[in-house]
């Protein structure tokens, strides 16, 4: 049985999977999860996803999150950072570049407040937030992350 707040989750994410596919041809994806986040597969390189998610710190968090080995996630992570200035200078504003020691992810990622508990009006907001980022994202990191899956430094 889902709850309120996972039927909140999965309408709010279908809502932007349906948007992403139908306008934009970001994704094949079709049906959303009660569940805080989606993780759409890039395209642009193997287990590399662009990311929407609500914290718990109450942000919604757009992100490139790179799910390979240990070793090959932080092998892309520092091949794409070598490029931080001019990453984000083309994406437009400083990212959080985050590697933890103790996990195999690395992500990139931007933020704002937000939460699924956000009055309606909030919600739409963070809804065009999702979209702009995401689209920004892929534009910045795609044509890198095809270059890295070429090129296999």
């Amino acid at each position: 049985m889902t709850t309120r707040r996972g039927e909140a989750y999965r309408s709010f994410f279908q809502r932007l999977i349906d948007e992403l596919r139908e306008r934009h041809n970001f994704t094949n994806a079709r049906v959303s999860l009660p569940r805080n986040f989606y993780h759409f597969a890039s395209g642009d390189a193997p287990r590399v996803y662009y990311d929407a998610f609500f914290n718990a710190d109450g942000r919604a968090v757009a992100s490139v999150l790179i799910r390979r080995d240990r070793e090959e996630s932080r092998r892309l992570f520092d091949w794409l950072e070598r490029d931080r200035a001019k990453i984000e200078s083309e994406f437009g504003a400083k990212l959080n570049w985050s590697k933890p020691d103790d996990v195999r992810a690395c992500s990139i990622s931007t933020s704002r407040p937000g939460s699924i508990e956000d009055e309606r009006a909030t919600l739409q907001d963070i809804h065009l937030w999702f979209t702009d980022n995401l689209l920004n994202l892929k534009k910045v990191f795609g044509p890198r992350l095809l270059a890295y899956n070429s090129a296999k430094p």
